[in-house]
């Protein structure tokens, strides 16, 4: 006989979905997030190299095409190479996404990026 508390619980863990693995985890395009919606985090994006790729700092980044009038980065772990970067071809992360808003000053507008940090590629 099976007491109702334990008989609940089972039924309750079988009602639980699993865990999304890595391969399940949808993936957002770069270009479709909003500053202002953002919410930083990790992440799985897609975009399209829309600049050469730039050893910053130790860090390949590469600007995404489409930005419109917000800046929008991917900027790789240091283990990550330019390899397939020089493609206008979709590629995807994952990573850290994170929104910098650096004001204007001295002459410069105001910027808004939109960045994915410590991006690894998914093949």
């Amino acid at each position: 006989m099976i007491h109702a508390p334990v008989a609940l619980a089972v039924l309750l863990a079988l009602d639980i979905p699993p865990a999304p693995s890595a391969t399940t985890v949808r993936a957002v395009w770069l270009a479709d997030l909003h500053p202002d919606r953002v919410q930083p985090g990790p992440g799985r994006f897609v975009s399209v190299p829309g600049s050469r790729a730039d050893d910053v700092t130790g860090h390949w980044c590469v600007e995404a095409a489409g930005a419109g009038d917000v800046l929008r980065v991917v900027s790789f772990a240091k283990c990550e190479t330019d390899d397939g970067l020089d493609v206008a071809q979709p590629i995807v992360v994952e990573g850290e996404v994170v929104v910098i808003r650096d004001p204007a000053r001295d002459g410069f507008p105001a910027v808004v990026e939109v960045q994915v940090q410590e991006a690894r590629r998914v093949w």
